[in-house]
């Protein structure tokens, strides 16, 4: 879909690594063992009947403290809260709509700190809002990137936000949480379509020239490029890190099709490639969250062969095991996914009235 396509504005060529920074190249990575071709995919499940009817259709979802926050795209645009407490019967208690459309790529909260976050690359900002009264959400901060961000993460202590930009001065921009200034800056040429952040290091997926990427920000207004593996697919989009291993997302390119990497990042100067695993109809807007011991991915592509949730086991993180598929009917495309508990929520956008953010239970 042209709404939510990645430009690509920057080329592999003229992107400088300073000496020293060593990126593993690996070229043509072979599928791991941890692929299932569709003959032996595990068995087929359905999620909860009803779910969420958002005013609009949801693009980005992200639950924490008993609330799901999620991010409508459209005119107007809409942010909205849904009490999750009962997650089989989920209820819209706040929202906030603009008569602007904009193109949020993602959104992260913090319940107890009573704030949210959204990336948009429509004015090329990070929004934040005070959600402290779920009923009543309003925005408190707005910072221009410089360029477009289509993706950021916030660290543990919600001090610092990193965010992943492409098109302009394409780089990583680095923001004091508190006062939503940028306070250092990556800006190496690079196409950077998310980040994930965990300690002292944000992990980066770089889909121009195609590349994972370790950057050390314990002075996070001096980020310093440690390391990386590179010759990887350039349709890199989402990734996540826990305990330094990473995965990362690649949407259907070439003959290989929708791609997960796993990356052991215990050495920040040498990660590795562990594994490479298919992931057919991955697409732009396909996510990857965790929830406990699982994994969870999305599959974009509309039709029937797009509507399905992947869950995985991390009973070995480098190596995850497809245990189950979850399939729902009547999608257009599928843009948002979040976790919490032994539920997940899955934003269904349709072009009329039948959005919807479907529940499952996992467990």
């Amino acid at each position: 879909m042209g709404e939510f396509a990645y430009p690509v504005s920057a080329s592999a060529a003229g992107v400088t690594v300073p000496a020293g920074v060593r990126i593993a190249e690996i070229v043509q990575p072979e599928v791991g063992a941890g692929s299932l071709s569709v003959a032996e995919s595990p068995p087929v499940v359905s999620p909860i009947p009803g779910g969420l009817a958002p005013r609009i259709r949801p693009s980005a979802l992200y639950a924490d403290g008993g609330f799901l926050y999620f991010v409508c795209f459209g005119n107007p645009w809409g942010f909205q809260v849904a009490d999750i407490s009962d997650p089989a019967a989920p209820v819209i208690v706040g929202e906030i709509f603009g008569a602007v459309s904009l193109l949020p790529y993602k959104v992260r909260a913090r319940t107890d700190l009573g704030l949210a976050w959204l990336c948009t690359n429509s004015n090329r900002a990070i929004r934040r809002y005070d959600v402290s009264n779920p009923a009543a959400p309003v925005q408190t901060g707005n910072r221009n990137c410089g360029n477009q961000p289509f993706g950021f993460d916030v660290n543990e202590d919600a001090s610092v936000i990193a965010a992943a930009t492409t098109s302009g001065a394409t780089g990583l921009r680095f923001l004091d949480q508190p006062s939503m200034g940028i306070i250092g800056s990556l800006i190496d040429g690079t196409a950077y379509a998310d980040v994930a952040i965990e300690g002292d290091y944000a992990y980066a997926s770089a889909f121009v020239p195609g590349e994972m990427r370790v950057v050390d920000i314990s002075d996070p207004t001096a980020p310093v490029l440690r390391g990386g593996v590179g010759g990887l697919t350039s349709a890199v989009r989402r990734i996540v890190v826990r305990n330094r291993v990473v995965y990362l997302l690649c949407r259907d390119q070439g003959p290989q099709g929708g791609l997960m990497y796993v990356f052991d990042c215990r050495d920040p100067d040498n990660p590795v490639l562990a594994n490479t695993i298919n992931c057919p109809n991955t697409g732009d807007e396909s996510n990857i969250e965790f929830n406990g011991n699982l994994l969870l991915t999305s599959r974009w592509a509309g039709g029937a062969a797009g509507r399905q949730l992947r869950i995985w086991s991390l009973a070995d993180p480098l190596k995850p095991e497809l245990i189950r598929l979850v399939e729902y009917a009547g999608s257009d495309y599928v843009y948002g996914l979040a976790a919490a508990g032994d539920y997940c929520y899955i934003g269904n956008r349709q072009f009329g009235p039948n959005n919807r953010v479907f529940t499952v239970k996992l467990r």
